[in-house]
Formats: C-alpha cells, structure tokens, sequence
C-alpha cells in the first residue's frame, strides 16, 4: 500500500516461485519391494526429479515434443548433468513425461 492507503499493483515476478527450482532423488526406500536392485541403484544414484524453470523451458523448448514443457512441470534428469552446459549432455539426459504412466518409460 501507499502513503494514501491504496493498494500498489508490482508487475510479476519473472523469477520462477522456489519449490520450481528444487530438485530431488527419484529412489525412494520402497522402491526395494517393486523394483529390481539394478532399478533400484539407478533411481538412487542417477535420476532425481525436478520442476522446470524458465531456462529449462528455452533450452528445450525446440526439442521436438508434441506438447511444450511448462513452468514447474515435472521432468527426470541424470542428477550428474544437472550443472553440465546443455549442449555436452546427452540426448536423453532429461525427460518431461507428460503423463504420470511415463515416468516408467523416461
């Protein structure tokens, strides 16, 4: 509010709200009871899950999807190419499934 009591409209934010840019492990302690130990040792060791924020959107905004990567939805990467320039990663380094059911397949 102002010195008058008015309430001041600030423009949005171009920074991505926090929880955007956490990231953490794919392995969970179950995974034990559905997963092989081979599964098992790469969700924990490789893969974390992370929203994406706005740079994710341009780096892979050309990346053939049918449907475009929105701000803070979920993606899968290989936690050891998380800080590599996008260009030295490989092609399946990060996945966007679009639907819960392709998580299995990312």
């Amino acid at each position: 509010t102002d010195r008058e009591g008015t309430q001041v409209q600030h423009p949005p934010s171009t920074v991505p709200p926090e929880y955007y840019a956490k990231f953490t492990d794919l392995g969970l302690p179950e995974d034990k009871f559905w997963l092989s130990e081979l599964q098992c040792y790469l969700r924990s060791d490789f893969c974390e899950v992370f929203g994406a924020t706005q740079q994710e959107l341009q780096l892979h905004a050309s990346s053939g999807r049918n449907r475009p990567i929105v701000l803070g939805q979920v993606g899968v990467r290989c936690k050891y190419c998380r800080d590599v320039p996008h260009e030295s990663t490989g092609a399946q380094s990060v996945s966007y499934p679009s639907q819960i059911t392709g998580i299995y397949n990312s």
